[in-house]
């Protein structure tokens, strides 16, 4: 495919003429997105939770004339335990690491977008670190953001751990820094159950990762409201003069 070049210089100018009037779109279509996943997340929770109800109520009238031992062994064999173990386990998973590649992408965009308008001498893939080291540092250091605070960052990096342990090892910790931080995490958090080294997600984990992600995306919005503001505001005077 032949290399079609940088853009002219007016269509730069242009763009970044758009983006400080409109903030860009990565903020609205974030806030959007997260509305969808909610509704998911929501909608087969419930869904789940009502066909294992109606499983279990049936196999409560086939149990009801046994004994209470016969009773025992029954549930012993047929409790329906994939209820938790396949479908619950793959959903809040599966979920999460949607989430956070939703939130990556959207990082990238929210600092590309930043690095236009506000001409920062350096791009974002041009600082070191993973994208949650590397981006509040790109956005405060280099375009003036004072949100989000510290400590939310190192929440979505924890739970950036999380998510990693479900992508690279199905689920399991290994003997590893990494693992520590998750533990000590999951102790202050709560929300994750550690059995046999797999980590299992309760009803819990998923919203309150929503609730971060959402957190981030309202005070990247009022940040980069701000910094448009002072955009305007920079190549006013700097006509006027």
């Amino acid at each position: 495919m032949p290399d079609i070049g940088s853009p002219p210089d007016h269509a730069r100018r242009a763009f970044r003429q758009y983006l400080v009037e409109t903030g860009g779109l990565s903020v609205q279509a974030q806030a959007d997105e997260l509305k969808r996943m909610r509704f998911y997340l929501e909608t087969f929770e419930d869904f789940i939770s009502k066909q294992e109800f109606d499983e279990i109520q049936a196999l409560e009238s086939e149990a009801e004339h046994l004994s209470d031992e016969g009773k025992g062994e029954f549930w012993s064999w047929y409790y329906p335990v994939h209820y938790d173990e396949v479908f619950r386990s793959n959903l809040r998973s599966s979920f999460l690491i949607s989430l956070m590649s939703r939130t990556e992408a959207f990082l990238n965009e929210v600092s590309r977008d930043v690095a236009i308008i506000a001409r920062t001498p350096l791009k974002p893939r041009q600082v070191n670190g993973s994208f949650l080291e590397k981006e509040p540092l790109f956005l405060e250091k280099l375009a003036g953001f004072s949100q989000p605070k510290a400590d939310l960052w190192v929440t979505l990096r924890r739970i950036y751990d999380v998510r990693n342990v479900f992508v690279h090892s199905a689920g399991f910790l290994k003997d590893d820094k990494r693992s520590e931080r998750i533990r000590q995490f999951a102790a202050k958090m709560g929300g994750i159950v550690e059995s046999n080294n797999f980590l299992a997600l309760t009803d819990s984990f998923c919203p309150f990762v929503l609730n971060q992600v959402e957190q981030l995306t309202d005070h990247i919005s009022s940040e980069l409201n701000h910094l448009c503001a002072r955009s305007v505001k920079f190549d006013t005077d700097n006509k006027s003069s």
